[in-house]
């Protein structure tokens, strides 16, 4: 479920500014760092963290917060 909600342009649409390791969606973006095996390099409260408000790990960073309502902060799907 996490992979069909990162490739939906309406949901996440993670590859707008990622690459990811999923060929049949290409092309990807290329402004962000690419997402393989990002599962393996973060915790899911560190992905959490990032997707909801990277400006807390980053503050240059131009990528917004997604899924801010406080129902969906524990909501991470898993790839």
């Amino acid at each position: 479920r996490g992979r069909a909600l990162a490739v939906r342009k309406d949901k996440g649409n993670c590859l707008a500014c990622h690459a990811m390791p999923i060929p049949e969606a290409a092309p990807y973006g290329d402004v962000g760092p690419p997402l393989t095996h990002v599962a393996a390099r973060l915790t899911e409260g560190e992905l959490r963290l990032r997707v909801v408000d990277e400006k807390l790990v980053n503050p240059a960073t131009i990528m917004p917060g997604f899924y801010r309502h406080p129902r969906h902060f524990n909501r991470v799907l898993p790839g």
